[in-house]
């Protein structure tokens, strides 16, 4: 999984992952890297919304966000 150090402000994401949760999965493909994770979300648009699995105190979570350009 890809642990989480930090969320953007402002960005969907910010709203429903937090710092130290775990990315697992991507629209149902697992996460083992950031590079694994980077290539999903490489093959998606600005505005597109995907499905993100994480883990946050041993129980996991499935939220839909909105992916946004880093300002």
């Amino acid at each position: 999984g890809v642990l989480i150090t930090g969320v953007t402000e402002g960005m969907d994401a910010a709203e429903k992952i937090e710092k130290n949760d775990i990315i697992i999965a991507v629209d149902g493909i697992r996460t083992e890297s950031i590079a694994a994770m980077s290539a999903i979300l490489n093959d998606k648009d600005i505005g597109d919304e995907v499905n993100i699995e994480y883990i946050r105190d041993k129980e996991s979570y499935t939220v839909k966000v909105r992916l946004s350009s880093v300002k």
